[in-house]
């Protein structure tokens, strides 16, 4: 089995740098071979929003999301220039230079690291949750929100399909509906987390209520391809029965959809992989790979 050598940088906020003081909010990986570059931010701002006064929520995703279109951008033309046009960078640190060059911005990168691993991927995975998702305290409440599914089914999806997904809003004549996770496919294809995993059961069946009904307004809008509802279910057992009438109101929805269940995650991101490459969503020659409808992981509507 191959050994792959690669470089990593901890990806810090500083809310003022007069402080110093500083957060991890995620990690970028590099292999010096230049076969392999990835990375993982964290979304979730609550505790940079307690430990910092005046944080602004809204700037900071701004800023995340430009950050973000920073390095898959400079990524793109590295590995898409024409012979000798670029030369790949030796380490993550020549990277990390390229993509940020301002130092006194709000995200600042650590120190250049080194490792080896059979699965880059996996090393990314295992040192963004040493230290970013570990630095979190564990919530007490049961309930989590929308954002903290996604980060769930996120872990999950290679980076070049994340790559891809885009913010889309689509607007009828009554009201503007917002999707953070979205591809084009021709028409859009959009992944929208949705929690019920809520303290009180009644809010499970409601939050169900509340999408049948943006599900119609989105029934005669001629850019919808699917809608995937990945689902975030409750921890209390309790509510079980709750969570089962809630899926039969979401299962209800007059639009194309599918519904994902946490456990089918994994299933999930291979799929969508699949369909990225065998559409030209995601360049890839020669793709031979069978793609297996999602059917197995939820039913359509």
């Amino acid at each position: 089995m191959t050994r792959l050598a690669y470089t990593y940088s901890v990806v810090r906020y500083i809310h003022d740098p007069a402080s110093g003081e500083m957060l991890n909010i995620g990690v970028l990986l590099y292999a010096s071979s230049g076969s392999y570059f990835g990375y993982r931010l964290e979304p979730r701002f609550k505790r940079l929003s307690e430990a910092f006064s005046s944080f602004d929520g809204d700037q900071y995703r701004r800023a995340l999301r430009q950050f973000e279109q920073a390095i898959t951008r400079l990524w793109d033309n590295l590995t898409a220039g024409l012979p000798g046009m670029f030369d790949l960078p030796t380490d993550l640190g020549a990277l990390a230079s390229q993509v940020w060059p301002d130092v006194d911005l709000s995200f600042r990168f650590g120190p250049t690291l080194a490792g080896v691993s059979d699965d880059a991927e996996q090393a990314l995975e295992s040192l963004f949750q040493r230290m970013v998702i570990d630095q979190y305290e564990r919530p007490v409440a049961e309930n989590r929100s929308d954002e903290d599914i996604w980060v769930s089914y996120s872990h999950r999806l290679p980076t070049e399909v994340k790559r891809v997904l885009r913010e889309k809003t689509l607007e009828t004549e009554d009201y503007e509906l917002k999707f953070p996770h979205a591809f084009k496919n021709g028409l859009w294809h959009l992944l929208q987390p949705v929690t019920l995993d809520y303290s009180q059961s009644g809010n499970i069946q409601d939050k169900a209520a509340r999408w049948l009904g943006r599900a119609t307004l989105l029934r005669d809008n001629p850019e919808v391809a699917r809608l995937y509802l990945l689902l975030g279910a409750p921890h209390q057992e309790g509510h079980q029965r709750a969570y089962l009438r809630a899926k039969n109101i979401l299962h209800k929805l007059p639009v194309e959809h599918r519904i994902i269940e946490e456990d089918e995650a994994a299933d999930f991101a291979r799929y969508l992989l699949d369909y990225m490459k065998s559409h030209g969503v995601i360049s890839e020659p020669n793709v031979d790979a069978a793609i297996t409808d999602p059917h197995t992981m939820g039913r359509s509507g």
